[in-house]
């Protein structure tokens, strides 16, 4: 045996061990998310799971299929883009076959004319005038039928193809947003830190930064109050970012309680003064049961800040802000942290 399949069976009896201390069920789903990290082939997946763990967070089927959907494809949701596409390509289909028709029946109806003007040349009573009148009459008349007919249907497929057009949309949105606080999910904030590392090459663009953020004590919020509760808190403080920043600013999921705004044209003076006004927003925020309006009390955010920098790696940004992110931590919380006191 080689040591390459020693280490894989190695790995196999880990990833049985983890399934059974959590509270998952053995399925294919959290097989292969648990076989990724302890074999570490996902970094950032090992990182969040880590970090749950570290919080005694539970593993729950719930948890490990919301981990599964965001570092993993996602078969619905490609099933439903090549649902999507393929009835657009349908009508595409359709539509130039209707086109194509029209070119023929407008090649049929010229053809016509041609004969009818040979014909008129020797055309030498009056019946014969009229027999080619009534045919030429004949002849734009039927065209005329077909394409009348022609414009219907072609109304009827833009219509479709605009409806079909809203569903890739809607799907394309939905694949970048959040499904429970609806801001962007990881997947955008991935895509957004690649551009803006890319933007920096333009020497007119100015810095960016990066600001990562994580709801305090939150496995407090669940354990006492609920998930519903815990669900009612990543909503408020998602709102607080999001309301707070500028259009050109990306505030995502990044992951669990952990959220991430990424900062264009943006020094890091700036983006400290921002994170803190954003930090006091969401503080000043009350946070009540809805069910029975109980009051539940505030909710603090602890933030890391850093700069992006030109040609470096997302990872090593990401890395830059999470170790301010935890000085926040142990400096008490409810804080933001630089990578200048780093």
């Amino acid at each position: 045996m080689t040591m390459s399949a020693k280490k894989s069976f190695e790995f196999a009896d880990e990833t049985i061990e983890r399934i059974k201390e959590s509270a998952a069920s053995a399925t294919p789903i959290s097989y292969e998310l648990w076989y990724t990290h302890v074999a570490g082939l996902n970094p950032k997946l090992s990182r969040e799971i880590e970090r749950a763990i570290s919080d005694g967070t539970p593993l729950t089927e719930a948890t490990t299929q919301d981990l599964h959907n965001r570092h993993f494809s996602n078969e619905l949701q490609a099933a439903e883009v090549l649902e999507a596409t393929e009835g657009v390509s349908t009508q595409v289909e359709s539509v130039i076959e209707k086109i194509t028709q029209a070119g023929n029946n407008y090649r049929e109806f010229s053809g016509s004319l041609d004969e009818a003007m040979v014909t008129l040349d020797s055309v030498n009573s009056k019946p014969e005038l009229s027999a080619l009148i009534s045919a030429i009459t004949d002849a734009t008349k039927n065209i005329s039928n077909k394409n009348t007919s022609l414009e219907e249907e072609l109304k009827d497929a833009r219509e479709e193809l605009a409806v079909l057009r809203n569903d890739v949309n809607k799907i394309r949105e939905e694949a970048y947003t959040d499904g429970l606080t609806g801001i962007a999910n990881r997947k955008q904030f991935d895509r957004e830190m690649e551009r803006t590392l890319s933007s920096l090459d333009d020497e007119e663009v100015g810095p960016a930064c990066l600001v990562l953020g994580d709801v305090d004590h939150f496995k407090s919020f669940n354990d006492k109050w609920g998930h519903q509760v815990g669900d009612q808190v990543l909503k408020l403080v998602a709102s607080g970012l999001q309301s707070n920043t500028k259009g050109q600013d990306l505030v995502a999921r990044y992951g669990g309680e952990e959220f991430a705004i990424i900062l264009p044209n943006t020094d890091l003076e700036d983006a400290i003064r921002l994170t803190d006004k954003l930090r006091g927003e969401i503080a000043n925020r009350r946070l009540t049961k809805r069910s029975t309006n109980e009051v539940i009390g505030h909710v603090t955010v602890s933030f890391g800040v850093a700069l992006i920098r030109k040609d470096e790696a997302a990872v090593d940004v990401i890395e830059r802000a999470d170790r301010c992110l935890y000085k926040a931590k142990e400096n008490g919380r409810n804080c933001v942290i630089s990578e200048e006191v780093l």
